[in-house]
């Protein structure tokens, strides 16, 4: 087993890109946005993606995972990082994963360690579907984001980096992959990503989701010193994570306050009655949380409306002002143009050539 801690921001057996020193949140959000002020964007843009201020976040805050492909879609236009999810992926410590981290440094083999991984990848994230399958020869850890296509797969570009560093740690050369399959273009050159995850070439995915392929047989290998009754217990402890996380953080219910409102604005409702009603909590009650958060659940919804543009003028940049205005609640071209430049400071035409 390699000799550095297990939280080091240097990558595991791999040769060092080019970056910043020191690591970022456990948070995979809260890392990007982290990221991007070290890139150089403006701090009052960031904030302006995250929807709410650095100085006004709880400790151990978590952001909505909506905000990373609008982070990650910035970076991309305008930094001149090379290969920033790998930057990301190389910075992160170990506990970006949570609990899972726990379960990957018991399991008694690599095929063990990312079961586990998928079975229980909603305590992680949500909205990732993570998939463990095998053949008569290859094993392949997928997974598939629904906001992939903002980002170019930037952000789970992060989550297999991250994953990949924490297996080399656990069980050395035998969590090399075969081959890694991302879905989209690279974000950066091939040859910095061949390094990254150890020499291994790296492929157009077929089937719409980034992946690692390993060789069966090497993830049989077995950990020296595995403890199987502790190992049960963490597995048993993973599946009640989730509801108690949800429970017991005021971050987990200001999650499910983003996700309301973006469900609530998707469905054409813009009220913050509607927003409390389906995120399950009084209005008192989000008022207090998004003040915990340095916003409020009206900034939530803005939020929400300045989302539903992005992707609107995204996917057509000469959709009719009119219709924008209808798509977003608002009465007219008149009151877009006023909500748009006082939540981004750009006019239409401008928002249209430029939306993140």
């Amino acid at each position: 087993m390699p000799d550095r801690d297990l939280n080091s921001s240097k990558r595991i057996g791999t040769r060092d890109l080019p970056g910043r020193a020191g690591t970022v949140s456990s948070d995979p959000v809260m890392a990007v946005a982290q990221y991007a002020l070290s890139s150089g964007l403006a701090r009052d843009r960031v904030e302006n993606i995250i929807g709410t201020r650095f100085d006004g976040l709880s400790p151990g805050a978590i952001l909505p995972g909506a905000v990373g492909p609008d982070l990650f879609r910035v970076i991309l236009d305008e930094s001149a990082t090379e290969a920033p999810a790998l930057e990301v992926a190389q910075l992160s410590p170990f506990s970006f994963f949570g609990g899972l981290e726990r379960a990957v440094l018991l399991a008694p083999t690599g095929k063990a360690a990312l079961r586990t991984m998928a079975a229980n990848f909603s305590v992680f994230h949500s909205r990732l579907e993570a998939t463990y399958e095998e053949s008569s020869t290859r094993a392949c850890f997928s997974l598939r984001f629904p906001g992939i296509e903002r980002d170019n797969g930037c952000c789970n570009e992060v989550v297999m980096g991250v994953l990949m560093r924490l297996l080399r740690c656990v069980f050395g050369m035998h969590a090399t992959p075969e081959e890694v399959r991302l879905r989209y273009d690279l974000n950066g050159r091939r040859s910095t990503y061949t390094d990254f995850f150890g020499g291994s070439p790296v492929a157009r995915s077929s089937d719409g989701a980034h992946g690692l392929v390993f060789r069966r047989s090497d993830m049989n290998w077995q950990q020296p010193g595995h403890d199987k009754k502790v190992f049960a217990l963490s597995n048993s402890r993973l599946a009640k994570i989730a509801e108690q996380r949800r429970q017991a953080s005021p971050s987990g219910v200001y999650m499910e306050m983003i996700n309301a409102s973006n469900i609530c604005a998707t469905a054409g409702f813009f009220s913050v009655a509607a927003v409390v009603a389906r995120a399950g909590v009084s209005e008192r009650t989000a008022q207090r949380i998004a003040k915990s958060h340095g916003t409020t659940i009206a900034r939530l919804i803005e939020q929400a409306r300045l989302r539903l543009l992005r992707e609107e003028v995204s996917r057509d940049v000469n959709v009719a002002t009119d219709d924008l205005s209808r798509l977003v609640g608002l009465s007219d071209s008149r009151a877009l143009r006023r909500a748009l430049k006082s939540w981004t400071g750009k006019t239409i035409r401008e928002f249209r050539e430029s939306p993140f």
